[in-house]
């Protein structure tokens, strides 16, 4: 049985564990992926921690992963689904969230210490190839059309990693 939250009114949620996928978007609609194996490729990726809103979660995850350095302007939810995740969490919410990269230098760090990055262009990216999401190029597409088609026109939404917002 899952854990349930009451609110003020009353009303119960059922609680489920998130996990928040990073896809970062430079201006070449590149994206950021890293590998600790020759032939796999990851996007940045963790869990949604308590009391923690999906744009926190996903510049939390960028900064443990990529450094304090890298500046991004946050895009939005490019996807959601759920997945089994084990057998004891048979259902667990998945959020893509696109951030556009404006800079800074990339320092595979945390989990990704130890690990190789690059941009890559979807041309150029095979399906076999991912590890996180597996095999779901077309998530990592709509995520790099998502950014590419997204204008924005006030410059203080840009956020810089380390941040914390």
């Amino acid at each position: 049985m899952r854990p349930k939250l009451r609110a003020e009114n009353g009303r119960e949620f059922t609680c489920f564990p998130a996990a928040i996928l990073v896809v970062v978007v430079n201006d070449l609609d590149e994206v950021l992926l890293f590998s600790k194996d020759e032939c796999k490729w990851v996007v940045i990726s963790g869990g949604v921690e308590d009391n923690e809103t999906i744009l926190g979660a996903a510049l939390r995850e960028l900064r443990e992963e990529a450094g304090d350095s890298v500046k991004v302007l946050p895009i939005g939810v490019a996807h959601a689904h759920t997945f089994h995740y084990d057998n004891s969490t048979r259902h667990m919410i998945s959020i893509y969230y696109v951030l556009r990269y404006k800079g800074g230098e990339v320092v595979p760090s945390d989990d990704m210490s130890g690990a190789r990055y690059e941009w890559k262009a979807m041309k150029d990216l095979h399906e076999a190839e991912l590890l996180i999401p597996a095999g779901q190029k077309w998530i990592l597409e709509r995520a790099v059309s998502f950014a590419s088609t997204f204008e924005i026109q006030k410059a203080d939404l840009e956020y810089v990693s380390r941040s914390g917002t």
